[in-house]
C-alpha cells in the first residue's frame, strides 16, 4: 500500500505542470488521484489476503465465512468419502420401507448440504445448526422433486428438543461436531439422540482427535476428557473458521462417549484428516 501511495504522489507532481493553475481543478485532480490509488491498494490487499487464507487452509476449500466459529463453512462445503458412504447407506434403506423415512443431520452447516441430499432422496430430513440457514435455501419445508422435505432449525444443540417427532428416526448424522461440546454435554446429547433412533438404525459421527491435522499444539490433550476444553492455535483454527473451544478425543474417550447407550460401536476408524469416523448402531 505504501508503494501505491508513493506512486500517487509521483503522479500528482509529474502531471502538475499539465494542469491549469486554477485551485478547484488542482484540488479535484488530487482527490481523484488519491481515490484511485486507495481503490487499487484495497484491491491488491484483498487479493493478497485471499491468497494467504487459501494457502493456510488445510482443507483446500474456498470458504464462505459465516463467522460462527463452529466450522459451519466447512460442514456446508465439503463432502467427504465417509459422508458419501452415509448417503449410499441412506439410499439402500429406501426400498425396504413403505413409509417416508426420517433423518436428522446435526451441525448441518448453513447450507444443510447433506440434509438437502437426503430430502432429495425422499427423506423427511431435519437439519440443525448453530448458524442461520443460507438465503439460498429457498425450499425449506417444501416437497422436493424426490418426494422428501427439508426442515432447518437454528438451535443450540446442547438443548436439542426432538419431542416433535411423530416416529423414531431412521438415520442420524453429525459431522465434525461433537468436539465443540464439553464431554459430558456430548455424552448427554448422544443419549438424547439414541432415544429417538429406531432399533437397528445407525448414527454416524466424525469427531476431532487430539492428534488430527489441526490438533498440533492443542494444550489440554493430557487432561482427563471431562476437563479438556481449549481453542485451536489461531494459525490452525482461523483459516477453517474454527475459533470456538474444542474437546478433542483419544480412542478410549470415544468409547466412553457412547458408554451406557443401548447399542454398540460397529465402526471406529480414522479419516485422512485424522478425525475419528464412528458408526453406532442401536440394539
Amino acid at each position: 500500500m505504501q508503494d501505491l501511495a508513493a506512486l500517487a504522489l509521483v503522479a500528482i507532481f509529474t502531471r502538475f505542470h499539465k494542469i491549469e493553475r486554477r485551485p478547484m481543478k488542482l484540488i479535484r485532480f488530487i482527490l481523484d488521484t488519491a481515490a484511485n490509488a486507495a481503490a487499487a491498494a484495497t484491491a491488491e490487499f484483498s487479493s493478497r489476503q485471499r491468497i494467504t487464507i487459501t494457502k493456510r487452509n488445510p482443507y483446500g476449500d474456498q470458504l464462505i465465512s459465516t463467522l460462527s466459529g463452529f466450522g459451519s463453512d466447512v460442514s456446508s462445503q465439503r463432502l467427504t468419502s465417509f459422508e458419501e458412504e452415509i448417503l449410499q447407506r441412506a439410499m439402500e434403506l429406501k426400498p425396504t420401507s413403505a413409509c417416508p423415512l426420517q433423518a436428522l443431520d446435526l451441525f448441518s452447516g448453513y447450507c444443510a448440504s447433506n440434509a438437502k441430499r437426503l430430502a432429495e432422496m425422499g427423506y423427511i430430513a431435519y437439519a440443525f445448526d448453530f448458524s442461520p440457514p443460507s438465503p439460498e435455501l429457498t425450499n425449506i419445508g417444501q416437497l422436493l422433486p424426490g418426494g422428501g422435505i427439508l426442515h432447518y432449525k437454528q438451535q443450540d444443540v446442547r438443548h436439542l428438543d426432538l419431542t416433535f417427532l411423530a416416529q423414531k428416526l431412521d438415520l442420524i448424522t453429525a459431522q465434525r461436531s461433537l468436539h465443540f461440546l464439553h464431554f459430558l454435554e456430548a455424552q448427554e446429547l448422544i443419549g438424547n439422540l439414541a432415544r429417538h433412533l429406531k432399533s437397528g438404525a445407525s448414527m454416524y459421527f466424525t469427531i476431532g482427535a487430539v492428534d488430527c491435522k489441526v490438533g498440533n499444539g492443542y494444550k489440554h490433550a493430557d487432561l482427563p476428557v471431562e476437563l479438556r476444553w481449549h481453542p485451536l492455535e489461531p494459525e490452525l483454527g482461523e483459516p477453517i473458521h474454527v475459533t470456538e473451544p474444542l474437546c478433542l478425543y483419544k480412542t478410549e474417550d470415544v468409547h466412553s462417549l457412547f458408554q451406557g447407550v443401548g447399542g454398540c460401536i460397529v465402526r471406529l476408524e480414522r479419516d485422512d484428516f485424522g478425525l475419528f469416523v464412528v458408526e453406532f448402531q442401536m440394539n
